[in-house]
């Protein structure tokens, strides 16, 4: 039939490339208002893999410090020329309406403006809705597994660090986000909705964004490609429960009624069917939430997943002594760029 004895195989890869013409902007307030924190942290992790290969991994930390140095004067230099463009259309009594509409508040971006926000909190962008996760952004990218330089108690081998970045690399943005900063929220059992959307990946923050909630009513699910776990909320219960009203000891010995509804369960399930790997406690929920019991999680294993309390390679003590440094070292930046005068 003339076929080849021994045929070869190869493979046809076919790419549709499309253009759009877009305007360009005035300013770039527009584009830090568009900001995609999920593309980014891609973006990010694969051009800090790519100088830690590079330049090597201890480099490649401060290849990212200073990224997020450089980005925040930007961010404030730009509040500094929206400022100045809301100063002169006052002046000049023109586009009222534009100025009603505008996002930007300037005691929330300027440190020579009154407002409710500390001048840590200005500096790191806190200010400014979508740039306000950078500064965890990248800490989160330092603390990760595929670019934290070795030390102490870390010791990955090469083997696994390489795993982590051919991993990691390979992940949907999303994703990605999930891995270097895993998702926490607070969800009542009573009323088997979620009270907190995003708390805080430290132990003060979860206290604090606890404030008045009943915390025998809390428990917390946290979600990330690593492991999905639920951690009552309050963390003197160590629960071996069933799904329904099951029953636990607190730490008086009194039995506590524990009620994973529908809609916690319909979570739960999306979870554990949103990544492409299984979590590694995939078959312990989905055993629980078919009835049978539920392997206690210990506090280290939890505590482990709270990024903020995390020292750095450097020697930082946690997330918020790493923000107070940063924001030192970018106020130095702003004062001999001219743009802070003291």
């Amino acid at each position: 039939d003339g076929a080849e004895r021994d045929p070869n195989f190869y493979t046809v890869c076919k790419m549709k490339i499309s253009s759009l013409s877009m305007a360009l902007a005035d300013d770039v307030e527009p584009i830090y208002d568009a900001l995609d924190p999920e593309a980014l942290a891609a973006v990010l992790f694969h051009k800090i893999a790519l100088d830690a290969y590079m330049e090597g991994l201890v480099a490649a930390q401060e290849t990212a410090e200073s990224w997020l140095r450089s980005l925040m004067v930007c961010v404030y230099q730009s509040a500094q020329v929206e400022q100045a463009k809301l100063e002169e259309e006052v002046e000049k009594r023109q586009q009222i309406q534009s100025m009603m509409d505008t996002t930007f508040v300037a005691s929330e971006r300027l440190v020579d403006q009154e407002g409710d926000l500390a001048v840590e909190e200005v500096l790191l962008g806190r200010g400014h809705a979508k740039v306000a996760v950078v500064p965890l952004l990248v800490f989160a990218l330092m603390q990760c597994d595929a670019l934290r330089p070795s030390g102490g108690n870390f010791q990955p081998s090469m083997d696994a660090r390489l795993c982590a970045i051919a991993q990691m690399a390979s992940m949907t943005p999303g994703v990605l986000a999930k891995a270097i900063a895993p998702s926490l929220v607070l969800w009542s059992m009573k009323d088997d909705e979620a009270v907190v959307q995003s708390l805080p990946l430290s132990r003060d923050g979860i206290v604090n964004a606890m404030e008045g909630i009943d915390e025998n009513d809390g428990i917390l699910l946290l979600d990330s490609p690593k492991r999905i776990i639920l951690y009552l909320a309050d963390n003197t219960m160590r629960p071996s429960v069933k799904k329904g009203m099951s029953k636990a000891k607190n730490k008086d010995n009194d039995k506590v009624s524990i009620n994973v509804g529908p809609n916690l369960e319909s979570t739960l399930l999306s979870c554990l069917k949103g990544f492409r790997t299984p979590p590694a406690s995939w078959k312990e929920l989905e055993s629980f939430l078919e009835g049978g019991d539920f392997e206690e999680v210990t506090s280290n294993i939890f505590h482990s997943a709270l990024l903020e309390d995390k020292p750095t390679a450097s020697g930082i003590r946690d997330f918020s002594e790493w923000k107070t440094e940063m924001a030192s070292l970018i106020q130095e930046d702003l004062k001999k760029s001219g743009d802070i005068v003291t």
